[in-house]
């Protein structure tokens, strides 16, 4: 990005979105909300997010293209990520453990449905083939459709893990995703998604 065009970004949200305090303007744009008995998360899945491609890499041995995502690969924002003070992670895993609502709902920009992994990875199986989904460039390949769902949160399974794992080690019940992604309209009790979606 050019030199300040995140700054002017978040300056440009604040003076003309009506919306809630952030909680750290330095890391992005979330904040939470409380409405009765719920408490609402809105993360920011872009200011501090990892390039989706840095998750592949091509393997000279094998010929092919391997889903391998370094360490650190991040959606949300770790420590290693621009800006000071605590991290988005951290942030949203405390604010979630603290919180007194009955009901917690995620806002999500993408699909947090872990289940796309299993797309993911066959796809990365599939990588040479040829592929027809509407609105790709003719000879698209099976490599393509994996890097596409790597821009979700399939595509940095260690930050959906341990979401997962911290809701599970501290009881945290009632939580729920709200995706916002138009291109994906699904509904899931959370057999495949992690947590109801």
């Amino acid at each position: 990005n050019p030199m300040g065009a995140r700054e002017n970004s978040i300056r440009g949200y604040k003076e003309n979105m009506p919306g809630y305090p952030l909680e750290n303007e330095s890391r992005g744009i979330y904040h939470k909300f409380n409405y009765g008995n719920v408490e609402v998360f809105a993360l920011d899945l872009r200011a501090q997010k990892s390039k989706a491609l840095e998750a592949f890499r091509f393997d000279e041995a094998g010929g092919k293209w391997v889903f391998d995502p370094p360490e650190g690969h991040s959606i949300i924002g770790r420590d290693n990520a621009i800006g000071e003070g605590e991290s988005q992670l951290t942030w949203f895993l405390n604010s979630l453990k603290n919180s007194t609502a009955h009901w917690k709902f995620i806002m999500s920009s993408v699909p947090f449905n872990i289940g796309q992994s299993k797309a993911v990875n066959t796809a990365m199986f599939l990588q040479n083939v040829p592929i027809t989904i509407e609105g790709a460039p003719e000879g698209s390949t099976a490599i393509g459709a994996a890097f596409e769902l790597a821009d979700g949160w399939s595509g940095f399974p260690d930050d959906s893990e341990e979401i997962l794992s911290f809701i599970d080690e501290n009881n945290i019940e009632n939580v729920i995703v709200l995706s916002g992604d138009s291109h994906n309209a699904a509904i899931d009790d959370g057999t495949n998604a992690g947590l109801p979606e």
